[in-house]
């Protein structure tokens, strides 16, 4: 449902594969965290999911970034 909704903002994104593929490896994480249905608010706000959409696909530096911090 996530990556549906995901989908409608991609057209705001640099590069809409690159964010769609990004943000299920996202989701996926997140479901496993301990504070599932707060994510799932967060990420039920469509403003964020624009910005995601956008941060997402801008750039592989930021993208392996943020995956060296987790």
């Amino acid at each position: 449902m996530l990556t549906k909704q995901m989908a409608y903002f991609i057209d705001h994104a640099p590069n809409p594969s690159t964010a769609i593929s990004r943000f299920c490896l996202l989701v996926s994480d997140t479901i496993k965290l301990s504070q599932f249905d707060e994510w799932i608010e967060f990420f039920s706000n469509p403003k964020i999911l624009q910005d995601t959409a956008r941060i997402l696909s801008a750039s592989d530096f930021i993208w392996e970034d943020f995956i060296r911090l987790q």
